[in-house]
């Protein structure tokens, strides 16, 4: 889950804006490099669209290969509001494939592929629970009012309801504090935004991750303010782990106006 982490999204209001961006991370544990990848977000006047991708490198990239490609696109309403969405990963001679179509919120069709193995311990999932939600890469972007300043406590103070195609889950982002960030593209400050996950059905609680993760209390995501629209973008997460910190760090954030 740790290396799916920046494949996030979560939206909230209107805009007229425009705007792409790109940009590259890195991820490491406990100081060692884990893998790499890249977003490609454009913001138009009523859709958006996001790509990404991810790897592992380093030592890591000798022993397992682990690739992921994501992609969601949408319209802009009173907020992103997802059509659809679908991820590939590989982990060695093993390949997934996810798709989700939604409409004003709900799921109307799903599929995973090859089909996950029966699993008596995993709390069902209810048509109910395709409801109101949005996609995992529509709910790691904040997309922000116009009455609300972009770089401020009340853009971080958020709750989105996701759904991936097998688990559905919440994500609650809570203001922590601003901090100073200096890469190429982006010398600013950052939102500093506290992220806890619960989830709620569609997973098997006895999984050592899930128990983790939801105990997890001083994860982070830093955001930045995307020029010429009101979304901010996640330039560095942080998150402990067992075997040391994990950090998915920003190492270019390169934005450019949509004619």
């Amino acid at each position: 889950m740790f290396c799916c982490a920046i494949f996030f999204l979560f939206a909230v209001g209107p805009s007229a804006a425009q705007g792409k961006l790109e940009v590259n991370y890195e991820a490491a544990l406990a100081g060692l490099t884990l893998g790499k990848g890249s977003w490609i977000i454009k913001i138009g006047s009523d859709r958006y669209e996001a790509s990404a991708s991810a790897s592992l490198s380093g030592i890591l990239g000798f022993f397992t290969r682990f690739e992921a490609f994501g992609q969601a696109s949408g319209r802009i309403t009173k907020g992103l509001d997802p059509n659809s969405y679908g991820i590939t990963t590989r982990v060695s001679d093993r390949e997934e494939t996810v798709r989700l179509s939604l409409i004003n919120g709900d799921v109307k069709q799903f599929s995973v592929d090859p089909e996950p193995r029966p699993d008596s311990n995993r709390i069902p999932l209810t048509t109910d629970q395709l409801r109101n939600v949005v996609d995992p890469m529509t709910a790691m972007l904040v997309f922000v009012p116009k009455a609300v300043d972009l770089i401020s406590p009340a853009a971080c103070n958020s709750t989105s309801e996701v759904f991936g195609g097998r688990m559905r889950y919440r994500l609650k982002f809570t203001f922590s504090r601003l901090e100073p960030m200096s890469i190429e593209g982006y010398r600013r400050p950052a939102l500093v935004c506290s992220l806890s996950f619960s989830p709620i059905s569609g997973y098997n609680p006895e999984k050592p991750v899930v128990k983790y993760l939801s105990g997890v209390r001083d994860a982070e995501v830093w955001f930045a303010s995307v020029p010429g629209t009101r979304v901010l973008a996640p330039l560095r997460l942080v998150l402990p782990t067992p075997f040391g910190r994990g950090v998915v760090q920003a190492i270019d954030f390169v934005t450019s106006p949509i004619f």
